[in-house]
């Protein structure tokens, strides 16, 4: 396998990074020119294949949208429907430009009639192709998005099992350069690249169906049963609730305890076993509107800090995903890589001198348990840069065993796969200068 390219030579040889900003600028440049084609012409490598779109598509959008030339970015998504619309994540990416150019209507039936002619299996759902990158459609769109992505798959309606959750990998796709990044750093060395992969895919197709799913039931009316599209799997079936218990029963929070997970470890199943079975028990979201047991951070950093402080002191116990960026954060090195996360975790635990578990649920044969690790205290004598110090360093090897643990048990989730993704460049070999190329294809482990 060849090694991706270092951002620069020792013979000093342009960096990779250097090649691609050129890029852009000259696609800026021929927008303000109205040199159309230029930039299109350009644009296409970013974009073919459409593996390469999740780390671009935010500053494709903004470029486009900075000249008004969004329209011109639908058309060129359309032209290349052959090549682009197979990619669950281009399909909701063109449903978002289609909106912002004002034009979704005009291509929602041809949509639909073309993706009705390619079978399921011609069609992939990346790690990024789901419902909570696609917060900004509208109603509508978010109902055909998932239409079309599970209209082969009619098990997946009502309450579907793991056999039928897990077929769905069939259209689930891992991207070569993340595959490569969590394989090469696995912990069990024995296990051979064709299994751990199709267990992360499975996997991934559980995430999937929980994501979409979830966004579609807050779109539940008396006309529409989302279920009837794809529906939650079966909770009790999948998620051994006599463990979660016996884990719960043996936490002691005389002073308060805050569980930390994160994003990248069957989320949805950690967080509902916890409204399940903690009574009281308080879950710190990033959105949302904050209620009895629930605190959402958009509503006011500092406030939502108070009430998690106030509510550990009473003794209860808050769950938080502490893998979240902010203005002011923390580098910590996880998977070898500089990830900046905020330090509210550590700082609430601090203030409230509270203990600390670090909580997930991970993949038991058929089933899923709660796993936890007890994590630092507070010392009464500790200034908080210091336990802080230590708390991430607690943090970031559990969050690398998960990553490099069984691949049942890891969903690539919130900003995880594009950071893994980061280190192996998308984009091979930028081309300057409206020189026509195909972009290659990203090579798999």
């Amino acid at each position: 396998m060849k090694e991706p390219d270092t951002p620069a030579s020792p013979s000093g040889t342009i960096s990779r990074a250097h090649l691609i900003a050129g890029v852009w600028r000259e696609i800026e440049a021929s927008l303000k020119a109205r040199n159309l084609a230029d930039a299109l012409e350009l644009t296409q490598q970013f974009v073919c294949p459409p593996a390469t779109l999740p780390r671009w598509s935010q500053r494709l959008e903004a470029v486009f949208k900075k000249e008004g030339r969004l329209g011109d970015l639908v058309e060129f998504f359309w032209a290349r429907r052959g090549t682009l619309l197979p990619d669950m994540f281009a399909v909701g990416l063109f449903m978002k430009l289609c909106r912002k150019a004002e034009c979704y209507e005009r291509f929602r039936v041809p949509l639909d009639d073309w993706l009705r002619a390619n079978p399921a299996p011609a069609r992939s759902s990346s790690e990024f192709a789901h419902l909570h990158r696609f917060t900004d459609l509208a109603r509508g769109q978010k109902i055909d998005f998932c239409r079309i992505k599970y209209r082969e798959w009619p098990e997946l309606k009502g309450v579907p099992s793991l056999c039928a959750i897990e077929a769905f990998a069939e259209c689930t796709r891992i991207s070569p350069s993340v595959a490569k990044y969590l394989f090469d750093r696995r912990s069990d060395r024995q296990i051979p690249y064709p299994r751990w992969l199709e267990g992360l895919t499975r996997s991934e197709a559980i995430k999937h169906v929980c994501m979409d799913s979830q966004a579609l039931a807050g779109l539940r009316t008396a006309q529409f049963d989302p279920r009837q599209i794809v529906g939650y799997p079966n909770f009790d079936e999948l998620v051994d609730a006599g463990a979660a218990r016996s884990f719960f029963a043996s936490l002691e929070a005389p002073n308060g305890l805050l569980l930390v997970t994160l994003h990248g470890a069957h989320t949805y199943f950690a967080i509902e076993c916890f409204k399940r079975i903690v009574r009281d028990g308080i879950v710190m979201t990033r959105a949302g509107t904050s209620s009895s047991n629930r605190i959402g951070v958009d509503s006011g950093r500092h406030a939502a800090g108070f009430r998690a402080f106030k509510a550990l002191r009473e003794g209860k116990v808050l769950l938080m995903a502490a893998d979240v960026p902010a203005r002011q954060s923390v580098t910590v090195s996880v998977m070898g890589l500089p990830i900046d996360l905020a330090d509210g975790a550590p700082m609430i635990a601090y203030e409230a001198r509270c203990g600390t578990v670090f909580y997930t649920m991970i993949r038991d044969g058929d089933r899923f348990v709660p796993r936890f690790e007890t994590g630092p205290v507070p010392d009464r004598t500790e200034a908080f840069p210091q336990f802080r110090e230590r708390w991430f360093a607690f943090y970031a090897a559990q969050v690398e065993q998960i990553f490099r643990g069984d691949p049942g048990s890891i969903t690539l989730a919130h900003f995880w796969p594009l950071r893994f993704q980061q280190f192996y460049d998308c984009l091979p070999s930028p081309v300057t200068s409206g020189k026509r190329r195909e972009a290659p294809q990203s090579a798999a482990p």
